[in-house]
């Protein structure tokens, strides 16, 4: 049987739960999924601009949670960026398998989720973790910084940080495309 976001209801005051009711939306898995329904692309704000990518959704969500006094943890991990398609042909041309990606995703009541693209059913990430950390949500700014120092431990041989970051770039793009 596959989990289930709990139904907390939204009740505490606060912006987020204020946002989220002008919505319509009075529950946290009613959130979620709304979160998760938007559409890849990078944003400073999910609500306004109606996208997201994994760190602005799930920092969202994070912040919701702590806002109503809810058991979600953001998740900081970095794991092997290796497709779908789009970004199989840039890393393809670049000549490498795979890079090392800063991917977030939500801990919700000890369960982990991955809210971040709409044609995939939320659940557990499904990607090769090398490494997870808590994240605060209000740090994000800080996830570049966090990225490449650690991406410096995976690096192709003869490859630069810059080098492999540019591909990395070029795998963004490719999935905000699609």
């Amino acid at each position: 049987m596959h989990a289930r976001l709990p139904r907390w209801p939204l009740r505490r005051p606060g912006p987020l739960a204020e946002a989220f009711h002008a919505l319509g939306i009075d529950r946290f898995d009613t959130a979620a999924e709304w979160v998760r329904g938007l559409p890849y692309g990078r944003t400073d704000d999910v609500l306004a601009d109606a996208r997201g990518t994994c760190s602005s959704k799930h920092g969202l969500l994070a912040r919701l949670g702590r806002e109503q006094g809810l058991d979600v943890t953001l998740m900081l991990g970095l794991v092997r960026l290796e497709g779908p398609a789009p970004v199989r042909a840039v890393l393809d041309a670049a000549g490498v398998a795979w890079v090392p990606e800063a991917h977030c995703w939500l801990c919700v009541g000890g369960v982990d989720w991955d809210l971040t693209f709409p044609e995939v059913p939320a659940g557990p990430p499904q990607v090769a973790r090398l490494e997870a950390v808590a994240w605060d949500p209000d740090q994000l700014g800080e996830k570049p910084a966090w990225h490449r120092a650690r991406m410096a431990a995976h690096l192709p041989a003869g490859w630069t940080v810059d080098r492999l970051w540019t591909v990395r770039e070029a795998c963004i793009a490719a999935l905000s495309a699609g």
